[in-house]
């Protein structure tokens, strides 16, 4: 049985905590919480103003220094720091200037590189079609139209196959040399080696044609492995920055597939231009302002242009000797895959041609 003196203290407990209850919703309440934030507020700017020094406050919220809001100083007294302007572009750092330089190489790469995979179906194409015509004709004549179209198709798909796969061994024959010894250019394949991963290609097999004049050029070998062609003349006239510059520019044929095309081109029109004397249909073939474009590419990837530019401008006075490969009918069937091609015709180099060594050295000289 409860004492009756509890009980008055349990009901007093009860009245009081109705009348907070109460007290907590009303009117009061709501001023007293106001009263309060607004006491917080003015606290809370009050301390920002003390820290603040005086006159600076709105001025800081439109500085150029910090942008908008206010942010970090400079810490090299005198040299102003940009940062993002209204309605405008932020400035690129001089790093991200060159890692976009190097994306748009990449891309001209890859575009370059699909472009010469349709150009080495359309110079097969192109050099299968005669042959595939004639047969079919002939065949249509005696046995049926239907009978030598089917011959024909079968002609044509066999030797641009040919052209394909045989490609490579003609135009290395038609370029001359041998495979340079394992280990007889150590110091050019160490070079080549490193150039190879900067580059992100395979290394090349090296070949190396004995003749005076220095010059160098790129294949595409047998199962797809290319060849770097270079002369005894080369390696006895550059230094080794500038042949840096040269082993960049033809791995960067490389890179693009313009070996797997200089092989074919040399194989097809090449033989053209051998019987005839007339280089204009191996140009054509390979692609003009092809070399100009390489140059500005291996430029930036080794980044140090006066090393390319330097080696051009050295090989700008070499005269081939009678027998050389850098004269008459060879010369005409590989003369536009080579690093320079104006061997001996320099003063025949027609105005405005992108390729003539002349226009890359003075181009790479404005770097």
């Amino acid at each position: 049985m409860s004492e009756p003196g509890g009980e008055r203290q349990s009901a007093r407990n009860a009245g009081s905590r109705r009348r907070q209850q109460r007290a907590g919703s009303g009117p009061r309440a709501v001023r007293t919480a106001a009263a309060q934030a607004g006491a917080s507020s003015k606290g809370t700017a009050s301390s920002k103003g003390t820290s603040a020094p005086k006159g600076t406050g709105k001025r800081n919220a439109a500085s150029p220094v910090g942008g908008q809001g206010g942010g970090k100083a400079s810490r090299h007294p005198g040299r102003r720091v940009e940062g993002p302007r209204a309605g405008g572009p932020s400035p690129v750092p001089r790093e991200d200037a060159s890692l976009s330089a190097h994306h748009l190489v990449d891309a001209q790469n890859e575009d370059r590189r699909r472009a010469n995979a349709v150009r080495l179906r359309l110079l097969a194409a192109a050099a299968a079609v005669p042959p595939a015509v004639v047969v079919g004709v002939a065949i249509g004549i005696v046995v049926g139209v239907v009978f030598g179209a089917v011959v024909a198709l079968a002609v044509f798909v066999g030797v641009a196959a040919g052209v394909l796969s045989a490609s490579p061994d003609v135009a290395l024959r038609l370029v001359g040399g041998a495979p340079a010894p394992s280990g007889a250019l150590p110091a050019l394949e160490n070079q080549v080696e490193g150039l190879c991963s900067t580059l992100g290609v395979a290394r090349p097999r090296l070949w190396l044609v004995d003749d005076p004049v220095a010059n160098a050029c790129a294949l595409t070998g047998r199962r797809g492995r290319s060849v770097l062609v270079i002369t005894s003349g080369l390696l006895s006239r550059v230094g080794l920055i500038e042949m840096e510059g040269v082993l960049a520019h033809e791995l960067v044929h490389v890179k693009r597939r313009d070996a797997a095309v200089s092989a074919v081109g040399v194989a097809t029109a090449g033989l053209v231009a051998w019987a005839s004397g007339r280089d204009g249909l191996v140009h054509l073939a390979v692609g003009r302002g092809r070399e100009y474009e390489t140059d500005q590419a291996a430029a930036l990837a080794v980044r140090y242009p006066p090393g390319l530019h330097d080696a051009l401008e050295s090989m700008g006075s070499q005269v081939p000797e009678e027998a050389s490969p850098f004269r008459g009918r060879r010369w005409a069937a590989t003369r536009w895959i080579w690093i320079d091609p104006m061997v001996g015709a320099r003063e025949r180099a027609p105005a405005g041609e992108l390729d003539a060594t002349k226009t890359r050295v003075d181009a790479l000289a404005q770097w």
